[in-house]
């Protein structure tokens, strides 16, 4: 009997030890979330969008959600590709909360990265985010390509095991 309840108080120890990590790492990571969140370039969700306009020198595309619909309301009058529209939309918010967690990883004192290398990872997070907004006020494939690029090679530094 007394091995049970040996076992039992080990047993109900580790269970309140676990749990004790469970909800610390919970409200450390919900911290995390709203720390991410306020440090959004967008402070929106792609679905909280009503309408969008894109402006290339004289022409202009605009954009309007009526119910679930996406309707190009100029040059003319037509309903969208709503697929389109959801992917172009939903690209603009990956990137976006993929720099801002560069960001925030990089304005992490605890970051083991030089100093200057964060500095400079931080000055092309800006320069992103300068880019994207002109991007979408005067679309230009020269510009996004630039973003693109600079998206493909740190994501193929990224993949390299280092020597």
């Amino acid at each position: 009997m007394r091995f049970f309840r040996k076992t039992l108080f080990w047993v109900i120890a580790l269970a309140v030890i676990g749990g004790a990590f469970y909800f610390i790492n919970r409200q450390v990571e919900e911290k995390k979330v709203v720390e991410e969140i306020k440090k959004r370039l967008f402070p929106f969700e792609s679905g909280d969008i009503a309408e969008f306009q894109i402006i290339r020198g004289s022409e202009s595309i605009f954009l309007r959600k009526e119910g679930g619909d996406w309707f190009l309301e100029s040059p003319l009058r037509v309903l969208a590709d709503k697929e389109a529209v959801q992917k172009l939309l939903e690209a603009v918010k990956f990137n976006q909360k993929v720099w801002s967690f560069f960001q925030a990883e990089l304005t992490d004192p605890e970051n083991p990265l030089p100093q200057n290398i964060r500095e400079n990872i931080l000055n092309l997070s800006l320069f992103i985010d300068k880019r994207l907004f002109e991007v979408m006020a005067n679309p230009e494939p020269e510009k996004l390509s630039i973003v693109i690029d600079i998206n493909y090679n740190i994501a193929e530094g990224l993949r390299t095991i280092p020597a």
